[in-house]
């Protein structure tokens, strides 16, 4: 091994001799260098290589040519590259070939390799590794892009990317981004086309009927048919192709087509009607004032309603208030922004009476008119939102919300707002799966302890029957609520109470012991109450209960509470299961530490 190491680094010693005699390092530097090349080659001349070797091989050469750029940049000296940074540089292709031989299903070496000669402008070898590469992952469209992008863009060869995108089409004809890249090449070689004939425009030539179609970019349209063949009632896909040739003037003419082509094959598609609704928009000029852009949106209105014509469904009424919404977010001078908001409300109204709206759009009616101080318009939509969505926890949360927001402070406390706001809450809860109620069930505590106290201790009582997922959270509000409000003599009998009654969670009893704790002189005997309760139901994954059980009887400094200490950890060991035992040693030997 030694033998082949001592020939590689003496392969490195004319680059080094240079550096060293231009003054780019200094010998003791040199020296640095090849103590370092020399522990990294004995790493990688071992029986088994580690890719991770290599790659601390390949980033010592890169920071190595970083350092020379920069201590080039210093002195001043920019001549003798070929025998210093090309020298390196071949090393480091070596290192990755070696490193692809050995991985060659790892994409992310080879990319990095085809990365790093770019960078080095070595573009033919470049093409070798796309090419080497093709043979090997074929059925990856990405490599196929790849190698197209490096013929058009760095060897400008526009028939070679053309070659290659049609063998990928052939094993991907599905593949859409393929298909768009395709398109974008052909629209990008059109491009180049146009502005070497704009530097010859003075010149007497005349083109030829091919040439004239080349121009124009007909290539790219005679793509754009053959992938609607191949993917024909793919939408979004067609629209993908639009979007490219918007950002080409000569295209112009083809993204006409593709429009077109989208209303004749699509014309009852919900999603043609949106694409040609926010076409005109796209063709807007960057200083466009206020009126034209308004103007611009009244048309794109006007498509979206003929949309609604024939195709009156969900999605089409979803998609024109989803833009209103879009355009209202963009702001503007309080005039635009008041036409887009009278709008948008227009045609909330107007889809409430053709179809049902979704939870989504009557919360957005909803705010709309909250924006604007329109409580009373609100609550009536929120009645319409219940009706349909009798189920929607959302809807009825709001609905509840609104209703007390009508009502002034003062209004609060009267008995008739009491009423109301309970009939509606009992509505709510009736309709809605427990389960998912515990948002109303919050909206109806909080009015309870704004305006109605008397009540509170009902809601708790009630609370704590529901599904879990309202019962397990409201335990624990009660005992806290029922000990600043009733103390805690009426805290610990509703503890009691609620203790036995199932679901109870861990919280809830840490909630009790931090309650107890809390008070000017704790009460031992019912602090170990609640840590054994809480070890009852949760002494086989709780580590953390075990540990304050103990810490709590640690710091009593009793002979009594030595020796349960050392009772608990014996049953912590035997109760606790998996790893929460090893947390529960790990746990207590620090707080040994501690203590």
């Amino acid at each position: 091994m030694a033998e082949f190491v001592q020939r590689n680094l003496e392969e490195t010693l004319p680059e080094l001799e240079q550096i060293e005699r231009v003054g780019l390092f200094s010998r003791e530097e040199v020296k640095s260098i090849i103590k370092k090349r020399s522990g990294l080659e004995y790493r990688l001349n071992r029986l088994k290589n580690e890719r991770e070797d290599f790659l601390k091989y390949i980033e010592f050469e890169k920071n190595l040519l970083k350092l020379i750029k920069k201590r080039r940049k210093k002195i001043n000296y920019f001549f003798k590259t070929s025998e210093i940074e090309h020298a390196i540089v071949v090393r480091i292709q070596k290192l990755y070939r070696r490193l692809c031989t050995l991985y060659p299903s790892d994409l992310t070496l080879w990319l990095t390799h085809i990365r790093f000669l770019r960078e080095w402008n070595r573009l033919g070898r470049m093409s070798q590794l796309i090419t080497k590469l093709l043979k090997m992952n074929s059925r990856v469209p990405g490599l196929w892009i790849l190698a197209a992008k490096t013929q058009l863009e760095y060897n400008h060869n526009p028939d070679d990317a053309r070659r290659l995108l049609l063998r990928a089409i052939r094993h991907h004809p599905k593949s859409q981004k393929i298909w768009t890249e395709y398109f974008r090449m052909e629209l990008l070689h059109a491009y180049k086309l146009n502005q070497r004939m704009a530097i010859l425009q003075q010149s007497q030539m005349t083109l030829e009927g091919d040439e004239t179609s080349l121009l124009k970019g007909e290539l790219a349209g005679v793509v754009y048919k053959k992938a609607v063949e191949a993917i024909p009632d793919d939408i979004p896909f067609r629209l993908l192709f639009a979007k490219i040739s918007q950002d080409f003037d000569f295209a112009k003419h083809i993204t006409d087509e593709i429009y077109k082509d989208l209303q004749t094959t699509h014309p009852e598609k919900e999603q043609t009607w949106d694409a040609l609704a926010r076409r005109p928009l796209t063709l807007l000029t960057k200083v466009a004032d206020e009126t034209q852009i308004w103007k611009t949106e009244q048309a794109c209105h006007k498509i979206y309603q003929d949309g609604l014509e024939k195709t009156p469904s969900v999605g089409m009424w979803n998609l024109f208030i989803g833009f209103l919404h879009e355009r209202l977010l963009l702001g503007g001078s309080r005039d635009t922004s008041d036409q887009r908001l009278k709008l948008l409300l227009s045609t909330l109204e107007e889809a409430s009476n053709h179809v049902e709206l979704s939870e989504e759009n009557f919360q957005l009616w909803m705010d709309a008119h909250v924006n604007c101080g329109q409580i009373d318009e609100a609550v009536a939509i929120a009645e319409k939102a219940t009706t349909s969505h009798v189920r929607s926890a959302a809807m009825w949360e709001m609905h509840l919300r609104l209703v007390m927001r009508k009502f002034s402070p003062d209004e609060a406390d009267s008995a008739g707002a009491a009423d109301q706001i309970c009939n509606l809450f009992d509505q709510a809860v009736s309709n809605v799966k427990s389960k998912h109620a515990l948002s109303i069930w919050n909206v109806g505590l909080d009015w309870c302890l704004l305006y109605d106290r008397d009540r509170v201790e009902v809601i708790f009582e009630a609370a704590c029957k529901e599904h879990r997922n309202v019962a397990i959270p409201f335990k624990e509000c009660y005992l806290e609520f029922v000990a600043i409000n009733r103390g805690l003599k009426k805290m610990r009998k509703v503890y009691r109470k609620l203790k036995v009654d199932k679901p109870v969670s861990v919280e809830f009893f840490k909630r009790k012991i931090f309650l107890e704790r809390t008070q000017p002189e704790a009460n031992t005997s019912k602090l170990r109450e609640a840590y054994e309760d809480a070890l009852r139901e949760y002494g086989s994954n709780q580590p953390d209960l075990w540990l304050e059980y103990i810490n709590m009887e640690s710091s009593l400094k009793q002979l009594s509470s030595l020796q349960n200490v050392k009772q608990l950890h014996w049953r912590a060991k035997a109760a606790l299961e998996g790893i929460h035992v090893e947390e529960f040693i790990s746990g207590y030997t620090l707080l040994q530490l501690s203590l």
